[in-house]
């Protein structure tokens, strides 16, 4: 497919209504409204086309970003240009896109994961703790998940918010894979206290973990 091709076929999948909900969620103006799903169908039938994901890319463009982080070789880009490519990025939805599909299926995933944790910068922050979330979750690689713990007890509390998500979730999603680590999970979690102290909306999971891990346990249980 070239590069036309594709921005067309963007333009004739979007829509109005969700033109709209991406914009109110951060997006900027330039998007044409097209669904995850139908984004995923069309990366499918593109398959890998490195050389189209970055003429994509640099668009500016919603959806033809989304599309670009789908087709993309991410074993062909260096550490540094994984990083100029997502240091411009605001919207959450297209970092955490590119977060998944590129920077952790790069070769520079450990570097980077070992790197970005580190930074006060919550949004870099928060792509260095999805990394070791995307690992624990995939269970092929062998983790420190005590000395994750560790970092967890000693610095969750003052992070910047956007970083502490994903630090919190990191926890949950350690304590829900492994038994013998819950109760250490659900005791840090209770030293640090509720990060989000709003109501948690009818139909939806709480933050804090104790209760959170509580839910999916129960979910697991009934499947």
């Amino acid at each position: 497919m070239t590069f036309e091709e594709a921005i067309l076929k963007l333009e004739e999948s979007g829509n109005e209504k969700t033109k709209k909900m991406y914009i109110s969620h951060g997006s900027n103006e330039n998007a044409y409204g097209v669904k995850l799903g139908d984004l995923r169908a069309l990366a499918k039938k593109i398959k890998i086309d490195h050389e189209l994901a970055l003429k994509l890319w640099v668009t500016n463009n919603f959806e033809a970003m989304m599309l670009a982080t789908m087709i993309i070789d991410a074993k062909r880009l260096s550490e540094n240009e994984i990083m100029n490519m997502i240091n411009p990025v605001t919207f959450i939805q297209l970092r955490d896109e590119f977060n998944y599909n590129v920077m952790y299926l790069s070769d520079h995933n450990l570097a980077l994961r070992e790197k970005l944790s580190k930074l006060e910068d919550e949004l870099l922050g928060r792509l260095g703790w999805n990394l070791y979330i995307y690992a624990v979750m995939d269970k092929k690689e062998k983790l420190d998940l005590n000395g994750l713990y560790d970092i967890i007890e000693r610095e969750m509390k003052d992070a910047q918010k956007l970083k502490q998500e994903a630090m919190n979730r990191c926890l949950v999603e350690i304590a829900v894979r492994h038994d013998e680590l819950r109760e250490r999970a659900i005791a840090i979690a209770e030293k640090i206290g509720k990060i989000d102290d709003r109501p948690v909306p009818k139909g939806c999971t709480s933050s804090y973990a104790p209760e959170w891990i509580a839910a999916v346990l129960r979910r697991t249980q009934k499947n």
